[in-house]
């Protein structure tokens, strides 16, 4: 079971047991009032929950070291806080802080495992936020965004969101149009995909002879090849009075048949 699940089902068990010993008074004027404070208590509540979530994803007690980029080791100094705005809002927490004695940087493990920019919008933020953000004013975006999900952003962080997205899809695109102008890698795209199941099949007609006079017959066949270029394949033999045609399946393991490959 999940961190969530295993959460959720927690509070949901003692939840009537806490509105039972609640002492006050239970009474709401309406159902809109009741909506909008649930509203702002499940925000506020997720909050807490990241912030709790996110601190227990680091040790309690650092490691001394850890790898750095330029290929050194780093020395733990302290833990710092950090904050990152989330879809609950901005949430604050407290991380292992390491320095790199050869090259002067220092770095979070943490928020570089998690993809934490420290300061800045969460991805799932960033992509609501271009979201809205492409449907109207970034003004009244900021306005929807707040009414609707409590998150207050500025019109600028709108701004910033949408662009950085639009950076993300043309970075996509012009990989997109290298790749396809890319003779090689497409020949050797070609080479390693699958090639379809190709099916064979040959029909022809004839006369025979009926106690009632010369018929017309015509007589398909159908095979497909494996990898031993070993076929399967069914026979087809029908006259004008059928209605079905009569079928005969021959499948002998082994068989090999070097049917003619029309050229493309």
């Amino acid at each position: 079971m999940d961190f969530i699940t295993y959460l959720q089902e927690r509070l949901l068990r003692e939840l009537p047991e806490v509105v039972k010993a609640y002492p006050g008074d239970l009474d709401a004027e309406d159902l809109s009032g009741m909506e909008t404070a649930v509203r702002q208590m499940v925000h506020e509540l997720g909050n807490a929950v990241l912030q709790a979530w996110l601190e227990a994803q680091d040790e309690p007690y650092p490691a001394d070291t850890q790898p750095c980029a330029c290929g050194e080791v780093a020395n733990y100094v302290r833990k710092r806080r950090g904050m990152t705005l989330t879809l609950h809002g901005r949430v604050y927490y407290r991380r292992a802080y390491y320095v790199c004695p050869h090259c002067g940087g220092g770095h979070y493990p943490l928020d570089a495992r998690l993809g934490i920019t420290p300061g800045q919008m969460s991805a799932a933020v960033v992509k609501l936020a271009a979201l809205v953000g492409v449907q109207d004013a970034f003004g009244t975006s900021s306005d929807l965004l707040a009414q609707t999900t409590l998150l207050d952003l500025s019109p600028n962080s709108i701004r910033k969101a949408c662009q950085q997205v639009g950076e993300a899809v043309m970075a996509t695109e012009a990989a997109q149009l290298a790749h396809s102008q890319d003779l090689e890698a497409q020949q050797a795209h070609k080479r390693a995909t699958d090639k379809p199941k190709r099916l064979y099949g040959s029909v022809d007609g004839f006369l025979a002879p009926f106690a009632d006079g010369w018929h017309e017959m015509k007589a398909g066949v159908w095979w497909t090849l494996d990898a031993h270029a070993r076929c399967a394949c069914a026979g087809i033999t029908w006259t004008p009075p059928m209605r079905k045609p009569s079928r005969t399946w021959c499948g002998r393991p082994g068989l090999r048949c070097t049917p003619t490959r029309r050229k493309n």
